[in-house]
C-alpha cells in the first residue's frame, strides 16, 4: 500500500489551471503497479484489481488511496468522477436493478405524458364532433393563419357578442344588486330558446336599459351608438313590455310539454294527456278574466318604474270603401281592453288553433280509447273507434275485454303501459295470444305509431350541418362516426377516454412509436 496519496491519484481534483490541466492530460492515466492489490468481498468471493487490465484497457486508471478504478477520459472531460461501477460499494446485480428501475420510471413518465396528450386530442375530437364542426383547415401548413378547428380551437362568445359590452352589463347588475340571467338568442324552431330569451330579457330588463344607455354614451362607433338608441327605443315601448309579461307564462307552459314530447322514451298515452292539459291551460288563460288582469297589472307597474308612457287608444274609423257597415264598428274605450282583444286573446287563439291542427281530434280520440281498453273500461263509442282504426271485429273485441275483466292475474302495475300488456299476453305457454288476438293485434299496431318525428328531423338537421359542400369528399365511415357523436351527444359526453386509448393502442398489430 502507498502510505501517502500520489499527486496524480484520481481521487485528487482535476487542475483548474489550464497549463496544469494540459500537463496532467499529457501524462495520461495513473496506472500504479502494486505488489499486492487490496481484496474486497463480493457475494462471498474475494476479488482484487489486476495489473493486466492496464494493457487490456489503456484508458483505465487506479486509485491506491480508495481502491477504486476510474475512466481517465471520462474523469478529465465529461465532469464525471470516472468511477467504475464494478468497483462501487453496491453489488452489480443491485446496480443493474436500480438502472432498470430508473429506465422503467422514465418510460412510465413518458407513457403518462403521451396518454395525457391523447386525452386532450380525444376531448377536442368529441367537442368538435358534438358541435358538427370541421376538423381540418385548407392545407394546415405552418404559414396558414387558420389551420382548422382541430389545431386552432377558438371560443366565440349586441351584449353577448362583445366582452366589453358584457362587462358593462355585469357591472350595472352588481351596482343595482340584480342577479344576471344569461341572454339567449331566439331560435325559430326551438321553444326552449324562445322561453329562455324572453325570460332573460324580463329578468335583466332594468339592468339592460342602464347598460345599453351607458354603452351608447361611451362608444365612439356611430353604428354601435345607433343600434343602442334603436334598442332602447324599442325596449321602452308599452307593446314591448306587454309582450314580455304576456309571453313568459305562455311559453313556459308550452316548453314543459315540448320538452317531454322530444324524449326518446316518451309514452304516447302520457303525451296525449299533456297535450290535452296544455290546451285546457291555454283556454283557461284566455277565458278567465283574472289571468289577463294580473298580467296587465305587472305591465303597468313595470312601465311606471321605468317611466314608460302608456299610449292612449286611437279610435280610427274604418273607411266605407273597406267596410260598407263601418257604422257598426266597435271602438275600445281603454288600452287594457284593446290589448286584451287584439293581442292577448288573438295570440292564445292562434296557439290553440295550432295545437288542434297539429294533434287532430280523431287521433286523440283513438289514443283515449286505447287508454280505456287498458283500464278495461270501454263503451260503444270506444269499440267503434278502435274497430275502424285497426280493422277489428267489434263483437270479438267486446268478448275479449269482458273476459279480461274476469281474469284474476291481469297486470295490476303500469296498467297503462302497452309493453306490460304485450308481455303478459305473449307469455310463453299461456295461450293468451290466441284467446285475446284482437287486443294483441291492436296493441302491436299501436306501439309502432311514432309519437313525434323529432329523432328523424334531428338526424337530417345534423346531416345538413356535417355533410356540407366543403366536406363533400368525406367517406361513409367518417360520416357515420361524426353523425353518431353529433346526434347521440349524451353517449359522446360519457365516453371512457381510457378505453378509447386502449382501443387505439391495439388498432395496429405492431407496437406504436408513441408509448401508451
Amino acid at each position: 500500500m502507498v502510505p501517502d496519496i500520489h499527486p496524480e491519484d484520481p481521487k485528487n481534483s482535476i487542475p483548474k489551471n489550464q497549463i496544469e490541466f494540459r500537463q496532467r492530460l499529457l501524462k495520461g492515466p495513473f496506472q500504479p503497479v502494486l505488489d499486492i492489490f487490496p481484496r474486497t468481498s463480493f457475494s462471498g468471493v474475494k476479488r482484487s484489481f489486476q495489473k493486466s487490465w492496464y494493457q487490456q484497457f489503456t484508458w483505465l486508471e487506479y486509485s491506491p488511496k480508495d481502491d477504486l478504478a476510474f475512466c481517465f477520459p471520462c474523469r478529465m472531460f465529461s465532469g464525471s468522477t470516472g468511477l467504475n461501477i464494478g468497483q462501487s460499494e453496491l453489488p452489480i446485480d443491485e446496480v443493474i436493478d436500480d438502472q432498470r428501475k430508473n429506465i422503467n420510471s422514465v418510460k412510465e413518465l413518458t407513457r403518462q405524458k403521451n396518454r395525457e396528450i391523447m386525452r386532450r386530442l380525444i376531448d377536442i375530437t368529441v367537442c368538435l364532433g358534438i358541435g358538427g364542426k370541421p376538423f381540418r383547415g385548407h392545407t394546415e401548413s405552418k404559414n396558414d393563419v387558420h389551420k382548422g378547428l382541430f389545431l386552432d380551437i377558438l371560443i366565440y362568445n349586441f351584449i353577448e357578442g362583445s366582452c366589453v359590452r358584457h362587462a358593462v352589463l355585469e357591472k350595472i347588475a352588481n351596482s343595482v344588486n340584480i342577479k344576471l340571467k344569461t341572454l339567449k338568442s331566439v331560435s325559430t324552431t326551438r321553444w326552449a330558446c324562445r322561453y329562455e330569451a324572453v325570460s332573460a330579457v324580463k329578468v335583466n330588463y332594468s339592468a339592460l336599459l342602464i347598460a345599453i344607455n351607458e354603452i351608447s354614451e361611451s362608444t365612439r362607433q356611430a353604428d354601435i351608438r345607433a343600434k343602442c338608441l334603436g334598442i332602447i327605443y324599442q325596449m321602452k315601448t308599452f307593446e314591448f313590455v306587454f309582450a314580455l309579461e304576456m309571453l313568459e307564462p305562455i311559453l313556459c307552459s308550452i316548453l314543459k310539454v315540448s320538452s317531454y314530447l322530444q324524449k326518446s322514451d316518451i309514452n304516447l298515452l302520457t303525451a296525449v294527456q299533456l297535450v290535452e292539459s296544455l290546451k285546457k291551460t291555454l283556454k283557461t288563460m284566455r277565458n278567465i278574466e283574472s289571468n289577463f288582469n294580473n298580467i296587465y297589472k305587472k305591465v303597468f307597474k313595470l312601465c311606471e318604474e321605468n317611466q314608460i308612457v302608456i299610449p292612449p287608444v286611437k279610435k280610427r274609423k274604418v273607411s266605407s270603401k273597406v267596410d260598407c257597415f263601418s257604422n257598426t264598428q266597435h271602438f275600445m274605450d281603454t288600452k287594457e281592453e284593446e290589448m286584451k282583444i287584439t293581442v292577448y286573446n288573438a295570440t292564445l287563439d292562434q296557439m290553440i288553433n295550432g295545437i288542434n291542427l297539429r294533434f287532430s281530434q280523431e287521433t286523440l280520440n283513438m289514443i283515449k280509447s286505447i287508454s280505456n281498453v287498458l283500464e278495461l273500461n270501454v263503451d260503444d263509442n270506444d269499440i267503434t273507434i278502435l274497430t275502424d282504426a285497426f280493422g277489428l271485429e267489434a263483437e270479438m273485441l267486446k268478448s275479449e275485454i269482458s273476459l279480461l275483466k274476469h281474469t284474476d292475474n291481469v297486470p295490476k302495475n303500469n296498467i297503462k303501459n302497452c309493453d306490460t300488456w304485450i308481455k303478459w299476453l305473449t307469455e310463453f305457454g299461456s295461450g293468451r295470444e290466441t284467446i285475446f288476438n284482437n287486443i294483441l293485434k291492436m296493441l302491436k299496431i299501436f306501439v309502432t305509431i311514432p309519437v313525434t318525428s323529432c329523432s328523424c328531423e334531428r338526424a337530417f338537421s345534423k346531416l345538413s350541418l356535417i355533410k356540407t359542400k366543403l366536406r363533400s369528399t368525406m367517406h361513409q365511415d367518417r360520416l357515420d362516426g361524426l353523425l353518431t357523436m353529433s346526434i347521440e351527444q349524451e353517449l359522446a359526453y360519457n365516453i371512457n377516454i381510457d378505453e378509447v386509448i386502449e382501443q387505439f393502442k391495439i388498432l395496429i398489430p405492431s407496437e406504436r412509436r408513441m408509448v401508451l
